[in-house]
C-alpha cells in the first residue's frame, strides 16, 4: 500500500484549475453514539466531500438521543444519500453492555460500502465531532484528480 501524507501546494497557493466540478467517488463512513450536540455541523461540514454517509449507530446500552432522527432530517433536507445502520455487541455478548469495539463497529459501515456501493471508488472515515476547512473539497478534489492512481491511501488534517 501507498501513502501519500497531504502533497499539496501550501494553503496560500492556488490549486489548479483541472479540479472537477463534482465530489468525489466517496464513501463517508463514521461511527456515532449520542452526537446530538455535533452531528448537524458534522454533516454540513462534510456534505461536499462525499457521494454517500454511512453512519454506524453504536450506543450499546445507553438510551439514545436523538442523533438518528438528526441524521435523517438533516441529510434529507440537504439531499445528501445516507444509510444508518446499527451496530450490537456479537451474540456472544448480547446480555453484556455495550463493548467498546470501534474496529468492529467501523467494520460494519465498510462491509455496507463493499457490498452495497459498489460504484464508489473510496471510503473515507471521520468522528462525529471532525470538521473540515471550507478548502478541504478543493483539496480532496485535487488529490482525487492528481494522486489516485499513484497511492491506496491519503490523509488529511481535519479539525476536533
Amino acid at each position: 500500500m501507498t501513502a501519500d501524507l497531504l502533497t499539496l501546494p501550501p494553503s496560500n497557493d492556488p490549486l489548479p484549475e483541472s479540479i472537477p466540478p463534482s465530489p468525489p467517488s466517496i464513501c463517508l463512513s463514521v461511527i456515532v453514539g449520542n452526537e446530538e450536540e455535533v452531528i448537524e455541523r458534522f454533516i454540513a461540514s462534510f456534505a461536499g466531500c462525499c457521494q454517500h454517509m454511512v453512519f454506524t449507530i453504536a450506543t450499546g446500552a445507553t438510551p439514545p438521543d436523538a442523533t438518528e432522527s438528526l441524521i435523517k432530517s438533516t441529510c434529507g433536507a440537504q439531499a445528501i444519500p445516507f444509510t444508518i445502520l446499527h451496530y450490537r455487541n456479537s451474540s456472544q455478548c448480547a446480555e453484556y453492555q455495550h463493548i467498546d469495539n470501534f474496529g468492529a463497529a467501523r467494520q460494519v459501515g465498510w462491509q455496507y460500502f463493499h457490498d452495497s456501493l459498489p460504484d464508489l471508488e473510496w471510503v473515507m472515515w471521520a468522528d462525529a465531532d471532525d470538521t473540515v476547512e471550507v478548502d478541504f473539497l478543493d483539496k480532496l478534489r485535487y488529490l482525487m484528480d492528481e494522486r489516485s492512481d499513484k497511492v491506496d491511501l491519503h490523509i488529511l488534517p481535519y479539525n476536533v
